[in-house]
């Protein structure tokens, strides 16, 4: 392997160590996928259902429910009743999510400004 790539993918797994702040339960993807969709969602003004998200996320919708309990349960996203029917319940991101999606944008750009040689 060259030296170039080499530097690629030392940057990689730093990225990916960058993202930890987003990674509450470990290696898996699930519940930053959920999170960030979720986030994008609440973002454009139209936040998810739960048959939004798991119609929006390329998972098992066990493993969407799985993540998606924990992420509620530690208070990552939480559930909402909008509007006049209280039967449709909508997610949104909690605070802790923009905050921590913060501190990644931080921890990228400075790897980013400063890539492995």
């Amino acid at each position: 392997m060259d030296g170039q790539n080499s530097g690629d993918a030392h940057l990689v797994q730093q990225l990916r160590e960058a993202l930890a702040p987003v990674l509450p339960y470990g290696p898996s993807l699930i519940p930053l996928d959920i999170l960030a969709a979720v986030a994008l969602a609440n973002e454009r003004g139209d936040p998810p259902t739960m048959k939004q998200l798991l119609a929006g996320l390329p998972y098992s919708a066990t493993g969407i429910r799985y993540n998606l309990a924990q992420l509620l349960a530690d208070g990552w996203v939480v559930k909402s009743a909008l509007g006049d029917d209280r039967r449709l319940v909508f997610l949104l991101p909690s605070p802790k999510v923009a905050e921590a999606f913060a501190r990644v944008r931080s921890q990228a750009s400075s790897l980013l400004d400063n890539p492995p040689h």
